[in-house]
């Protein structure tokens, strides 16, 4: 899939005459996407066979502000878009309807009720950025409003739960969510030095799962805990205990167990699949912390804040409320 074009300043006229930033470098790739984009589509690519010169900087054709225009209009009046100001800002509805546009991709349809923008900050914490543009190139596309919607429905469920809450409360860092772009019971997550990262498409969890640690607000929760870790991945497996966490999972399943449990919800077992937690473990929660001494260990040395908050939680199953550094 070809990369999505960037902006670094608005281009076009706000409300038909403000002008705004309107850099040529950002001019010129507007024209190109809209050149690539058919009538049938609101596009000009009949039109502008051959793409017309952008403006000098701070300058904005009128030709290239009314093609804006247009195009907001014609996607206005198919329910897309609720307000238009005739400007292509950076990482906002038009420049994402474009590039889908452009890339050949026919834009879902969108979500009933109020607009919802395709990037907007979390509700609780704004330092968390739910991107959806890119939901358009799912295995099943989704419309970016909708995946949104549905994403930040997810985080009002997990932030329902106080250790949920918190989790959420506790990113300092910039965080984008993306969508995940298969449709599999799955996620991901990233941190460099710069941002830290996941994907994930709630829609990929359906509310009632059954599975253990494989509902949407789980899911999202284990991904949240690899990035408040910042992907630690030295904790190691047990020689004849059949719990496998894959390293860098550790923290991830048991710390979701813990909220699982406060909600009355199955135990994950490991990192293998979604199994449930097998015996004595299920039961005693004290066998666990035993057998993964260790790793609590790590836990206790290297995440600290983490360690303290899980054993405050008032879960029926809570194995840091046993283990003894």
């Amino acid at each position: 899939m070809a990369d999505r074009v960037t902006i670094d300043g608005p281009v076009g006229l706000r409300f038909r005459k403000q002008n705004v930033k309107n850099n040529a470098s950002d001019q010129g790739k507007v024209i190109q996407l809209l050149a690539k984009i058919p009538k049938a589509q609101g596009g000009k690519s009949e039109e502008w066979r051959v793409p017309p010169l952008s403006g000098p900087n701070g300058n904005c054709p009128q030709f290239v502000a009314d093609a804006i225009w247009d195009f907001q209009l014609f996607w206005k009046g198919k329910g897309h878009f609720q307000h238009i100001d005739g400007v292509v800002d950076p990482d906002k509805n038009t420049l994402a309807q474009l590039n889908m546009l452009a890339l050949g991709t026919t834009p879902p349809k969108p979500p009933p009720g109020p607009s919802t923008p395709f990037v907007a900050p979390l509700k609780q914490n704004p330092m968390i950025i739910l991107d959806g543009a890119r939901a358009v190139e799912r295995t099943t596309p989704i419309h970016p409003a909708e995946w949104v919607r549905r994403t930040q429905e997810t985080f009002d469920i997990l932030c329902g739960n106080a250790l949920g809450r918190q989790i959420v409360m506790g990113r300092r860092r910039r965080v984008f969510v993306e969508p995940y772009r298969f449709d599999d019971l799955n996620a991901h997550s990233s941190s460099t030095a710069a941002f830290q990262s996941v994907l994930f498409t709630p829609h990929n969890f359906d509310s009632s799962q059954s599975k253990p640690g494989c509902r949407a607000d789980e899911i999202l929760l284990h991904e949240l805990i690899h990035l408040a870790e910042n992907n630690y991945a030295a904790y190691g497996d047990v020689t004849g205990i059949r719990l496998e966490y894959a390293r860098s999972d550790f923290l991830t399943v048991i710390g979701t167990n813990i909220y699982s449990s406060i909600l009355g919800r199955g135990l994950r077992a490991d990192h293998n699949e979604y199994k449930f937690m097998p015996s004595p473990f299920d039961a005693d929660p004290s066998q666990h912390a035993t057998a993964f001494h260790d790793n609590y260990g790590l836990v206790h040395k290297f995440q600290r804040g983490m360690f303290d908050l899980f054993k405050i939680q008032p879960a029926a199953w809570n194995p840091f409320k046993f283990h003894t550094p």
